[in-house]
């Protein structure tokens, strides 16, 4: 059988009734509590594994997961049925800096308090500008706090640029730090593997090392307009300062010259 059961939740008094609505239902046995309902409003599946179903054939299903949490998942057995999560927002005009959406991480019961219980973490999708029947651009900020509620530390735009430390990169990554020295660190720790950077342009030779000062080159180390050749340049105009050919010839100021080097001395 079923039952509806209305609980008092307080003693009652001339400005108090709040009670609770359990359901109670039977599979084998006495009906025994499946869901509540309380006078706040508060809708609450007191099952272990209790499932919610979407659509007319349970398509979609939102199942507890005792001690664990909650899973989403599409029940179709075809192939290509990914389980889709959209956040959408109600706004009718989207400007730059707008955020659509945002998953954020919290611990708002930390006994601490105070940053203890801020944002930890979030994820958020950011409009770039004003979106149009011709832009939807957004980057995806990822925040992380330290001693804060979770800021920007970095973002990847519509146009495929990662930046650490800016939102705005100019180049496919670019890593800004405002308070210590930027380090790009490749490690490998397997035995005998090693730590490389392959650099792979589309036109033969051309690929640098560089480096400038507040947009000013000072030097760039890298292919020539001859394949397998290692050249070495310096100043605003990245002259060229000295080549080694694919034949192991040095040329330091002018051509290569067939030469090697033997101690400090150029042979």
């Amino acid at each position: 059988g079923a039952r509806i059961i209305a609980t008092a939740e307080g003693t009652f008094a001339a400005d108090n009734n709040a009670t609770t609505l359990d359901f109670r239902l039977g599979v084998s046995g006495a009906p025994s509590e499946a869901f509540k309902m309380t006078s706040g409003g508060d809708f609450k599946l007191v099952q272990d594994a209790a499932v919610l179903g979407f659509g007319a054939d349970n398509d979609v299903t939102l199942t507890h997961v005792h001690n664990a949490g909650l899973a989403l998942k599409h029940t179709a057995t075809a192939d290509d049925k990914p389980i889709i999560l959209t956040l959408q927002t109600g706004e009718t005009d989207m400007a730059a800096n707008d955020v659509m959406g945002k998953l954020a991480f919290q611990a708002p019961d930390e006994g601490t308090g105070t940053d203890a219980v801020l944002v930890a973490a979030a994820i958020q999708a950011r409009a770039e500008g004003d979106f149009s029947s011709s832009s939807n651009a957004t980057s995806l900020d990822f925040m992380t706090g330290v001693s804060e509620a979770a800021a920007t530390k970095m973002t990847l735009t519509s146009a495929g640029r990662l930046g650490v430390g800016t939102v705005t990169p100019a180049s496919n990554l670019q890593v800004v730090d405002t308070a210590n020295d930027s380090k790009i660190k490749i490690t490998t720790t397997g035995t005998n593997k090693a730590a490389n950077l392959d650099l792979t342009g589309s036109i033969a030779g051309y690929n640098f090392v560089s480096s400038d000062t507040g947009g000013t080159a000072d030097w760039r180390i890298g292919g020539g307009a001859a394949a397998g050749t290692l050249t070495f340049q310096t100043g605003s105009s990245n002259e060229e300062r000295m080549r080694i050919d694919a034949v192991g010839a040095i040329g330091i100021g002018t051509i290569p010259n067939r030469g090697f080097i033997t101690g400090n001395k150029l042979e």
